[in-house]
């Protein structure tokens, strides 16, 4: 009786192997997987001058009524086509005085482009980039700014903060 049960039993572990293991399943000695990846659109900018995100002009000598501060940098790493925009928190106020230099007197030029234009508090746009070639690196700029200091200006140090802003070609304005 053990002896038959164990036939049984042996037979029924064939038949389920069968089952899960087919002995007439045919291999391949290739295979194939898709694969997909799913690459969002990305704007972005980041600017610096020097290796400072400060722009410090220092002492300006008595009797300059303008100065041009040259490569303040800009990278655009974005994958598309992107708008630059620009703005300037304000006036430019003195850091021990109450005195003010009108931010009218303060300009944008983006040499490469030929872009230029008085700085504001509302966003400007200053120009377009085209979105880098594939396995190229960051697009990136120089923007140079010109302050005009007018005539009895407070001797202070003077301070404001200029924003740039990517947006996708053809957006509407930040706010």
């Amino acid at each position: 009786m053990k002896l038959e049960m164990v036939i049984k039993f042996l037979i029924l572990f064939v038949v389920i192997m069968l089952f899960i293991f087919p002995t007439s399943a045919e291999g391949s000695s290739t295979s194939s997987q898709t694969v997909s990846v799913t690459i969002p659109e990305t704007t972005a900018v980041s600017a610096n001058y020097g290796n400072s995100s400060t722009i410090f002009i220092g002492p300006i000598s008595q009797g300059t009524n303008e100065i041009t501060i040259n490569n303040v940098y800009f990278a655009n790493p974005s994958n598309v086509d992107t708008e630059i925009w620009i703005k300037a928190s304000g006036d430019l106020t003195g850091t021990s005085t109450a005195s003010t230099i009108s931010l009218s007197n303060l300009k944008y030029i983006i040499p490469g482009l030929g872009a230029a234009g008085e700085l504001t508090d509302q966003y400007t746009k200053a120009c377009v980039l085209k979105k880098p070639k594939q396995g190229s690196s960051n697009s990136g700029m120089g923007v140079d700014l010109q302050l005009k200091i007018p005539y009895g200006t407070t001797p202070d140090t003077y301070t404001t903060t200029i924003y740039f802003t990517s947006l996708k070609f053809n957006s509407d304005a930040p706010v």
